[in-house]
């Protein structure tokens, strides 16, 4: 509906949580459509809008370099598990996620790995010569964590994507950084969840099924100095098909392309289960 209280073309979209009377309002600029969560930060957003002569897009760029820098409510919370806080009690029922191990990589490493794949090529679809994050689409089914009313929430839960944004920039150029509205499987919603703490459904489901310690013919490569979150703490999957060295998005695509290489060099009646990562696909 309009929000004609901060002038012509403005518009507001009133979500009603799924407990209680309380609607989460949220506000969207007449031009660009960008969003904003409250009316104080309609408010700072104007201000940045008037000097800049009404022009959004640098208005935006303003808005967002203003707000304060530091580790994510989510991040923290993170840091606070990993220095042996006591557990929070779980909204829902608890479901771990499988942290990817430390990547040994740089910055430098991760450019001059890039240069060495530009004329590799794939046959694999989901396979890429290049460090891409990958894209979750509206309405996709996903799990993500769940903050909480304190902001402190460390569980990962399943719902789906209600809509995204994203600021296009990545000092390695793996893809803009994107943020998420995630709606839960029951009810609850979550806006603007930082891209590393949302996963695809099933991506997440073999996370869980497949630890690392399990993979054969996988690696994760993550970026330890990197300034992109992503890079630095999720990564992506490597595995060698043949002498070919193949990077993937998704951990579930890697680790199928492994078997598949080795069902099609050995032959399926000389492959062992053990040999393979999804055995009760092929044998």
């Amino acid at each position: 509906m309009p929000a004609s209280e901060f002038g012509e073309g403005w518009k507001v979209r009133k979500v009603p949580r799924s407990k209680g009377t309380l609607v989460d309002p949220y506000y969207y600029s007449p031009i660009m459509g960008y969003k904003f969560r409250s009316k104080a930060e309609v408010g700072r957003f104007l201000e940045h809008l008037e000097e800049a002569n009404g022009d959004e897009s640098i208005a935006i760029n303003g808005f967002k370099g203003s707000k304060k820098k530091g580790p994510s409510k989510k991040r923290q919370a993170t840091l606070s598990q990993q220095s042996n806080a006591p557990p929070k009690k779980a909204r829902r029922p608890s479901v771990t996620y499988i942290e990817p191990s430390q990547g040994s990589g740089s910055s430098d490493s991760m450019d001059k790995e890039k240069t060495q794949k530009k004329d590799t090529k794939s046959s694999s679809e989901e396979s890429t010569t290049q460090y891409i994050k990958p894209t979750i689409k509206k309405g996709e089914k996903i799990y993500a964590v769940w903050s909480g009313p304190d902001g402190k929430g460390e569980v990962w839960y399943p719902g789906r994507t209600w809509d995204s944004s994203e600021e296009p920039r990545s000092d390695e150029g793996c893809g803009p950084i994107r943020k998420y509205d995630i709606v839960f499987d029951d009810g609850d919603m979550e806006p603007d969840v930082d891209e590393i703490w949302v996963s695809k459904k099933a991506e997440y489901e073999v996370s869980i099924a497949k630890p690392e310690d399990t993979w054969i013919g996988v690696t994760n490569v993550r970026f330890e100095y990197s300034n992109d979150d992503y890079a630095r703490l999720i990564g992506w999957y490597k595995t060698t098909v043949g002498d070919v060295n193949r990077v993937y998005t998704s951990l579930r695509s890697a680790l199928r392309a492994y078997d598949k290489f080795i069902i099609e060099s050995k032959g399926k009646d000389n492959v062992s289960a053990k040999e393979l990562n999804f055995p009760e696909e092929h044998l």
